[in-house]
């Protein structure tokens, strides 16, 4: 297995251990209509579509909304925190740090 489809398989994971059940569903939907709409879209934009919520799925780094002022404050916050989580998982994944950087843009 290569480091792309490691990544994927990683996202996957964390994600189906999310408390709510919508939360897979919608990271595949998310990544189905990318190449729905983008058939051609590299692997940066592939991982980010995948996992641009990954923090909803982790309980003890779950952003609570209540924290925040107002919902953008929270959704600029939600992003940051899930690009962070990615990349993190992306770096352990062996993926080098052009695409780490992308991935990490995009999600923020």
């Amino acid at each position: 297995m290569d480091s792309i489809d490691r990544v994927k398989k990683e996202i996957k994971k964390v994600i189906e251990g999310s408390s709510v059940p919508e939360d897979p569903i919608h990271s595949e939907n998310t990544l189905e209509w990318l190449l729905h709409l983008e058939p051609n879209a590299d692997e940066s934009l592939r991982i980010a579509a995948l996992g641009h919520d990954i923090e909803r799925a982790i309980e003890e780094l779950k952003i609570q909304r209540n924290k925040y002022k107002d919902y953008d404050e929270f959704k600029e916050a939600h992003a940051s925190n899930s690009a962070r989580i990615l990349v993190e998982l992306v770096k352990q994944c062996g993926l080098n740090k052009k695409l780490a950087d992308d991935i990490f843009n995009l999600v923020r």
